[in-house]
């Protein structure tokens, strides 16, 4: 089997979610490219930088961006 590997620009994840439903439509819209979904289909915000992190934090102050989650 042969397989390609990119490479991916990735400092921290966040799972992310808010109870806003509109607002986090937006931000879901607005970041398509930087959420993924984890291995239990939980959405999680994957930042390419801690600088991207913090500004898209302060730009949706409607969303929860955790460190950890329980199961």
């Amino acid at each position: 089997m042969e397989a390609i590997y990119e490479s991916v620009n990735v400092a921290t994840a966040r799972w992310v979610e808010s109870t806003d439903v509109k607002k986090f439509e937006e931000f879901k819209r607005k970041n398509e490219v930087q959420l993924a979904l984890d291995g239990g289909d939980n959405l999680t915000y994957i930042a390419p930088t801690m600088v991207n992190l913090n500004l898209t934090q302060e730009r949706y102050p409607d969303v929860v961006f955790r460190k950890t989650r329980e199961h």
